[in-house]
């Protein structure tokens, strides 16, 4: 019941994302209206990146038993518990819910220190400003 469909589905939606934040974190260098999402965007596209990666490289080593427990035959055993249903679903949705969630939790990451280091610059203006 394995297929590689959710990792070309994931890989495509990471693609989209990678794109679209290139294009705004250079936007934001280009036009100078734009100067103020620099410190967000860049931290964005970083962040969410290495979310992504990190969290497929857990959901690897979670599954890595699995993997090498694969037949090469195909045939699937008759005997089949909740642990194997469990595992199964794992592989198949597994990639699409993880590499969002690394996404999403990489990117508020980002956010939360572009917004510090944002709020800390505006906090270090007023206490310079006499």
């Amino acid at each position: 019941m394995t297929s590689d469909v959710p990792y070309v589905v994931a890989i495509a939606g990471f693609a989209i994302f990678l794109i679209l934040g290139a294009l705004t974190t250079a936007s934001s260098f280009v036009f100078s209206t734009l100067e103020w999402l620099r410190p967000f965007a860049w931290r964005f596209l970083l962040w969410g990146s290495i979310g992504f990666v990190v969290s497929n490289a857990l959901l690897f080593a979670l599954l890595y038993r699995t993997f090498t427990r694969i037949s090469v035959s195909g045939v699937q055993t008759p005997n089949r518990n909740a642990a194997d249903v469990v595992v199964d679903f794992a592989v198949n949705f597994g990639p699409l819910i993880v590499s969002a969630l690394g996404v999403v939790v990489g990117s508020i990451l980002g956010m939360y220190l572009a917004r510090r280091r944002v709020c800390g610059a505006f906090a270090d203006d007023a206490e310079a400003s006499p």
